[in-house]
């Protein structure tokens, strides 16, 4: 006897989060299946990477700007530089 799954049986892991995304533009649409195509995977596992990489992006930029806002940070030696970043590191991975 063939068993059937449906697509969100499919598609859907238990536990996991989902994301959609509606109205996305054809010529944006088209871009992510050729890139897809390319890395043979998924449109999904494009988006999926974009995001990571965004929030890294995102997390450095915030880490850059605290220590450039800082008012000495520039004017450190090497020692309290690797000191002022060690605690950032450690405050960054507490949260």
């Amino acid at each position: 006897m063939k068993q059937t799954v449906s697509m969100l049986e499919a598609c859907y892991i238990p536990g996991m989060p989902a994301i959609q995304v509606k109205n996305v533009p054809q010529e944006l649409h088209d871009q992510l299946r050729e890139i897809a195509e390319l890395q043979k995977c998924t449109i999904g596992d494009v988006i999926l990477e974009a995001i990571k990489q965004e929030i890294k992006r995102q997390k450095h930029t915030q880490w850059l700007d605290e220590v450039l806002s800082h008012p000495t940070g520039l004017k450190w030696t090497a020692k309290e530089r690797q000191d002022f970043f060690d605690e950032l590191r450690e405050e960054r991975d507490a949260r």
